[in-house]
Parts: structure tokens; C-alpha cells; sequence
């Protein structure tokens, strides 16, 4: 799904409609009691068609023009893409990358931790380099971030 402006009165009750719809669901409250296990009904016009490849089909929802605009700033900051691991991101990101043909840069972490601690050896032989570059985790880049102008990253 996509956010835009709102135009006309129609358009704000339909988006308050769904701002109340996915309070709901946060706050568990759409069908009674919230055990931690209830179905939800997601209305057909939020769904997408089933697809042999789910990534290619959510990245050309959220951006059909994408392979056409990727000169263009505006089109990329009016749109996102929400996923719910970081697998999921990491392969959004590289099919992403993959349809900008333009060169890409790749960037590499530090590989050694900050020495401002006391016990440096012990913190050194804890956590070497070969483990930091396998961290993994939301909010944080991978160890070697591929990067091309006009495609979007997620983090």
C-alpha cells in the first residue's frame, strides 16, 4: 500500500477507515478477545495476486516505474517498502539493486572494536572481525553494503 495526500472528503474517510482498521489490528482489538492467534480479513484491494516470485511482486506494487525513474528523487521518497524480517529486507534489497543496471560501490565495516575499553586482548579474541562481519540485525548495515545511485536501501 501506498500513502498519498488526501484530495477529497472521500478520500479522508476511506483513509481514516484504514488508519482505524491498523489500530485495530495493533491494538488487538478487531475481533474480541486477542489470544495471540486470530485471523484477520485484509480487504482485496490491499492484496496482491499471487506470484511465483512474492519480492518481485511487492517491489513492482510499491514502485511499477521503477526501472524508468530511477533519475527521478521524488519518485523513491514517496514510497517504502515494510517488511517484517530482515531476510525479507535483504532480499528486497537485492532484487532492488538488481534491476538498477547503473555500477555499483561497494563499502566494507570496520573490522576491529573500539579500543577505548580496558580490557581491549580480551574484547579483541571475544569479538574478531570474522564474527562482527556476520552481525546481522535491523537498524544496522551489513558488513558489505552494495550500493547504486537511484536504488533504494532498507536497513
Amino acid at each position: 500500500m501506498r500513502l498519498q495526500s488526501i484530495g477529497d472528503s472521500n478520500e479522508h474517510d476511506e483513509f481514516s477507515a484504514f488508519a482505524d482498521w491498523i489500530a485495530s489490528i495493533g491494538d488487538g482489538t478487531l475481533r474480541g478477545k486477542n489470544d495471540g492467534c486470530s485471523p484477520i480479513d485484509i480487504p482485496n484491494d490491499l492484496l496482491l495476486e499471487p506470484s511465483d516470485d512474492p519480492v518481485a511482486k511487492i517491489v513492482e506494487s510499491t514502485f511499477p516505474m521503477f526501472k524508468n525513474a530511477t533519475d527521478d528523487p521524488s519518485y523513491l521518497k514517496d514510497r517504502a517498502i515494510l517488511a517484517p524480517t530482515f531476510n525479507i529486507v535483504e532480499s528486497i534489497n537485492e532484487y532492488m539493486s538488481s534491476l538498477n543496471l547503473t555500477e555499483g560501490r561497494t563499502y566494507l565495516s570496520s573490522y576491529s572494536t573500539c579500543k577505548s575499553d580496558s580490557n581491549t586482548d580480551f574484547v579483541a579474541q571475544l569479538h574478531t572481525s570474522e564474527f562482527l562481519n556476520t552481525i546481522k540485525c535491523s537498524g544496522t548495515p551489513n558488513h558489505e553494503l552494495n550500493l547504486k545511485v537511484g536504488t533504494p536501501v532498507m536497513l
